[in-house]
Order: structure tokens, then C-alpha cells, then sequence
């Protein structure tokens, strides 16, 4: 009686392990293929790599060329728009807000203008003797006034008195004689974009826009 029940189960595992033994071979082919999927992934990413680098090497060559030729004078401004060192400036006769202001500079792929320089202000100051929008502002209620693009202010050119520590003046306005005041946001004034000559062939010309390291 053992006998016959003993046997059933043995002939059950037989081919239990069989099966084991089929599954754990698939198994093993399975990993092999993986194995191989993985190495053509790993030598497909470093050619991918490879071409990247070679790219950018390339269009980090390009954007010096087009510096050296922004350097040397080509005017590479859109039209109506005037260039100092390696900027393009472009004063629009619009009345608006400084936040309509902000959006029309943005809509040429430009920006409210940003002083930097002693030269630029200089420059700017003797350019024009309007009342403009300029790029910094303090919508953000932080200590500091700001930059368009987030940068703080380093050096300012404020009339005597400004910048007013009044909390509806968050904006800031180039006056007639160059100096800056800051003004309610929702006043309406005309207003100067700024565009980088070298992000303006870069547009023309279709190609990436580069990192900072590659100008």
C-alpha cells in the first residue's frame, strides 16, 4: 500500500524537477540575451556620447567665430535696433506697464535692458533722454532689487533719494538725464529691450543655444 502511493509522488516530483530544470534554463538564456541587449545599449550610448562631443565641440568652435565677428564689428543687430560692444538695444515709443513692457522685450526674444557696465550706463544715458522701463525690478519683496533674468543688482545709477522705500514702487524706470527711480509697476512709460548680438545670429541661424562655457 506504501508502495503504491510512494511511486505517484516520486513520478510527481520527476517531473516537478524536469520542470524546474526547463524553466531555470530559460531563465538563464533570458539573462544571456540581457546580457547582450545590455552591452549593445552601453556601446550605442558611448557612440551617442561620442557624437555629442563632437557636436559640442563643434558649436562651441562656431560661437567663438561669431563672437570674433560680433568683436570685430559686424553689426549683427535686427533692423532699427542699435549696437554697442556686443548688445543690441531697440527703444520702443509704446506706452505700457512694466510687466507689459517686460512681455513685448520677451516677445523679440529679448529682454527689458540690463546695465552692467559703467559704459553701458554711460552709453545708455547719452543714447536717450526718455523716461523708460528698465529690467530691474523688486516684485519679489526680497531686500534687493533684481535683474529680468534673476541676477541681483551690483552697482546702481540712482537719482538722489531712490531708490523710494515705498512698497508700491517695485519698478524702475531710466529717467532723462540716465539716472534710474523706481516706480509704480502699473505706470505706463516707454521702454528699452536688449538682445545679445550673438543670440541674434544664433536665432537667424537656427542652431542651439549655448551654455555659458561655450561663448
Amino acid at each position: 500500500m506504501a508502495m503504491a502511493v510512494l511511486i505517484p509522488c516520486l513520478i510527481y516530483l520527476l517531473f516537478e524537477t524536469s520542470q524546474l530544470a526547463q524553466t531555470y534554463s530559460m531563465l538563464q538564456a533570458n539573462f544571456t540575451r540581457l546580457g547582450h541587449v545590455y552591452n549593445e545599449l552601453k556601446d550605442n550610448m558611448n557612440t551617442v556620447k561620442h557624437s555629442y562631443d563632437s557636436s559640442n565641440h563643434t558649436l562651441t568652435a562656431v560661437y567663438k567665430i561669431l563672437n570674433a565677428l560680433v568683436d570685430r564689428g559686424y553689426r549683427a543687430c535686427p533692423r532699427t535696433w542699435i549696437k554697442f560692444q556686443r548688445i543690441c538695444y531697440h527703444i520702443s515709443r509704446k506706452l505700457e506697464t512694466w510687466q507689459e513692457a517686460n512681455t513685448s522685450c520677451a516677445s523679440q526674444n529679448a529682454t527689458l535692458v540690463m546695465v552692467n557696465s559703467e559704459a553701458q550706463q554711460e552709453f545708455l544715458a547719452s543714447f536717450d533722454k526718455g523716461n523708460r522701463w528698465i529690467g530691474l525690478n523688486n516684485l519679489q519683496n526680497i531686500q534687493s532689487f533684481r535683474w529680468v533674468n534673476g541676477e541681483p543688482l551690483v552697482t546702481g545709477y540712482w537719482s538722489s533719494n531712490e531708490p523710494d522705500k515705498s512698497k508700491a514702487k517695485r519698478c524702475v524706470r531710466k529717467t532723462v538725464d540716465g539716472t534710474w527711480k523706481s516706480d509704480q509697476c502699473d505706470n505706463r512709460y516707454s521702454y528699452i529691450c536688449q538682445i545679445r548680438s550673438i543670440n541674434y545670429i544664433i536665432q537667424l541661424l537656427n542652431l542651439p543655444f549655448p551654455i555659458e562655457s561655450q561663448l
